[in-house]
């Protein structure tokens, strides 16, 4: 019984060191990128995505995907400074515009409460014959922390799953409200 137990002993210290060894190698950086080519003038674009009050419109990053998110929001209603403040699921931070250049760009940034968590994103508004190019770029640096790692082996495919819903729902809105 002894050599059974060493044996599940040996086994269980040997693959918490391999999957430790696992997280560290991989990449302290991560991205998710998304873009679409919405038939709609970048500025009425522009309008919907500078102002993170309006996010609830468009975004699965909302109330109704995400039934226990708690937000509020502070500084102007648009652009730079506009903050959202969110809880969910026991954590909480917030999102805010850092940089506004209308209808071509907007950046933000999203830290939790603690400063565990940092992430940078922007939108990029390109005007083509077809209408307006939208880049949604959402990236962040996990450095050598592990279990910030292993959170964002698990999330990344959600947060990615979420963006791409919401650039082909903003997609979808904003070209049906062109063609009224």
């Amino acid at each position: 019984m002894a050599r059974i137990l060493s044996i599940a002993a040996a086994l269980l210290i040997g693959s918490l060191i391999i999957g430790g060894a696992w997280l560290y190698a991989q990449p302290n950086q991560w991205k998710v990128e998304h873009q679409a080519t919405i038939k709609a003038p970048a500025e009425a674009i522009f309008a919907q995505l500078n102002s993170l009050k309006n996010s609830p419109n468009w975004s699965a990053w909302n109330k109704a995907f995400l039934p226990t998110l708690e937000s509020r929001h502070g500084g102007p209603d648009s652009g730079v400074g506009a903050t959202e403040y969110w809880t969910l699921d026991g954590n909480s931070g917030s999102t805010t515009i850092m940089k506004s250049v209308p209808n071509e760009r907007i950046e933000y940034k999203v830290v939790s409460s603690d400063g565990y968590f940092v992430a940078d994103g922007f939108y990029a508004l390109t005007k083509t014959e077809t209408g307006t190019k939208v880049q949604w770029v959402y990236k962040g640096d996990s450095g050598d922390n592990l279990i910030l790692k292993l959170y964002m082996a698990g999330a990344l495919p959600e947060i990615n799953k979420g963006n791409e819903w919401s650039l082909n729902n903003l997609k979808r809105l904003m070209e049906k409200a062109a063609n009224h």
